[in-house]
């Protein structure tokens, strides 16, 4: 029985140490190429994103000129 339980406990304490680890960041030299960092570098942070009429209800033209129809949202 005792032997049981320290299995168990050992068990369960690798478990938790290896869900400690984020998978994330596992993979970051995959994800942090010079390609994915240069385009996240050139991106224009200040550009209009929102017209500030989304969630309104009314009929609005978005930034790319396309007519939307405010119901859809």
């Amino acid at each position: 029985m005792k032997k049981t339980k320290r299995i168990l406990s050992l068990m369960l304490s690798c478990t938790m140490l290896a869900a400690a680890v984020p998978m994330s960041e596992l993979s970051v030299s995959a994800a942090t190429s010079s390609v994915g960092l240069k385009s996240a570098v050139t991106a224009n942070v200040n550009a209009k994103k929102f017209t500030h009429k989304e969630w309104t209800g009314k009929d609005y033209t978005d930034l790319s000129g396309r007519a939307v129809t405010g119901e859809d949202v």
